[in-house]
């Protein structure tokens, strides 16, 4: 199966295979891989909240 245009890291094509040790997921122009099951959290407060740190750049220097 593939999934096109959904690499988090590239924004490459995705697509999944199998070998001896189960399913897994390679991105086709990154070659970033996924292996493992996906599921639902199960034990997570939907109240509980936490921002992530913006990281901001610092301007550029302009030439002399």
């Amino acid at each position: 199966m593939f999934w096109f245009k959904s690499c988090q890291k590239c924004k490459g094509d995705l697509y999944e295979s199998r070998d001896s040790f189960g399913p897994f997921v390679t991105c086709v122009q990154c070659g970033r891989y996924f292996a493992g099951t996906v599921s639902e959290p199960q034990e997570i407060d939907e109240n509980v909240f936490i921002p992530e740190q913006v990281r901001r750049r610092k301007p550029r220097r302009k030439a002399a």
